[in-house]
């Protein structure tokens, strides 16, 4: 299929626009609203705030940090990956400057798709919220 294809609905009115008419339009209506914010006034006593710097992963602020390590069978073949996640994240943490290790929480033979009995994963996310 071609961009020039029909392929939406434009809002209702029973007209088709290709794929790159919608995304022209989008484009469009995107600057109308960077226009209408850059030109803007604010009061005159208007007081401008800026915000704060949030922590990135990689700058030189201390960090407390954990992992979550699991595997989601018991099978023989999984054994090793359950020990060998915590030995690299204990690795990383370690050779990571102004990290702290906090904990490694870990469970083994959970599925990932429910949080229900994973016990240690809701016990990293209870800790993290305290």
């Amino acid at each position: 299929m071609s961009d020039s294809t029909p392929k939406k609905n434009d809002q209702g009115n029973g007209l088709m626009v290709s794929r790159q008419e919608r995304k022209r339009q989008i484009e469009e209506e995107k600057q109308c609203r960077r226009d209408r914010v850059r030109n803007t006034n604010a009061e005159p006593e208007a007081e401008y705030y800026s915000a704060d710097p949030q922590p990135a992963i990689d700058d030189d602020s201390p960090k407390l940090v954990a992992a979550y390590t699991r595997v989601s069978t018991s099978s023989l073949d999984q054994v090793s990956s359950i020990e060998n996640q915590p030995k690299y994240y204990t690795e990383k943490f370690g050779k990571t400057p102004n990290w702290t290790m906090y904990q490694i929480y870990s469970d083994e033979g959970k599925s990932g798709t429910s949080m229900r009995k994973r016990e240690a994963f809701r016990q990293m996310i209870q800790d993290a919220a305290a």
